[in-house]
């Protein structure tokens, strides 16, 4: 039992690159997707830039960096010092006394991300699930006042939605998320024997069409397209459909 082989896809339109992906062709493998958000920002409150950078972009490379580290510890622990890393960075800005009431506030991401161990037969796979209805209202609201006044409208409430949502067990949309003050416990967590896989799929939001989010069997059809005709071709396909938000995958075959 091995990996036949890894396809990744990784595109990114949007001004603040914020979508990332790892991948450790090594023993053992380590396959990464996340999608980082930056601190909110409008046409009165300017996007925060660190070395030319969106907070997004910076707390992605965190992630990108820093994950490859659970080749030696296990993938969980590697999570949490992401996550401590992610709160530094936040008290270097000097945000960190709003973070525990007003996680809107925060840049953070969202993540997948698969150890595969050949010698012991494990598949340790952290998958943190988060709404993307935002998304959706965020293209359509492009579509309705366009790029520039949009963020007019959408970033209050997609404030109000994260203050509700971000590391909340007790909201019926809550999801985790690294932004110093990971809810781990809202993880899904999965160890599986390499044995019974025969494929592994990794992806962002923006590889999927917004309304599969969610719905199992959807994510099933994507999965067999993936399967059958690779990641560059569900690109393609999202692309063709007109959605053009970043998109990140990685897909690994078994033999």
């Amino acid at each position: 039992m091995g990996i036949l082989r890894i396809e990744s896809c990784l595109d990114r339109p949007a001004r603040f690159k914020e979508d990332g992906l790892v991948i450790v062709d090594a023993e053992p493998t380590i396959i990464a997707v996340c999608d980082g958000f930056s601190v909110p920002y409008d046409q009165e409150n300017l996007p925060i830039l660190v070395g030319g950078l969106g907070t997004g972009e910076v707390v992605r490379q965190c992630f990108c960096r820093n994950i490859t580290a659970a080749k030696d510890i296990e993938l969980v622990d590697a999570i949490r010092e992401i996550d401590g890393l992610i709160k530094m960075f936040h008290e270097q800005l000097g945000k960190s006394h709003q973070l525990a009431q007003e996680p809107a506030y925060f840049s953070g991401l969202t993540f997948a991300t698969a150890k595969i161990d050949l010698l012991n037969t494990d598949c340790d796979n952290p998958v943190k699930k988060a709404s993307i209805r935002d998304r959706a209202l965020k293209e359509q609201l492009q579509k309705q006042y366009g790029k520039e006044r949009y963020r007019t409208f959408f970033t209050p409430l997609m404030m109000a939605q994260k203050n509700r949502d971000i590391n909340n067990p007790e909201s019926i949309e809550g999801y985790p998320a690294l932004n110093g003050k990971l809810s781990i416990g809202m993880c899904h967590y999965l160890s599986l024997p390499i044995n019974i896989l025969d494929f592994l799929l990794l992806c962002t939001d923006g590889f999927l069409p917004f309304d599969w989010f969610n719905e199992p069997e959807k994510m099933r059809e994507l999965a067999n397209i993936v399967q059958k005709r690779g990641v560059h071709d569900q690109l393609w396909r999202i692309r063709d459909s007109g959605q053009t938000a970043e998109a990140a995958a990685v897909a690994v075959w078994f033999d």
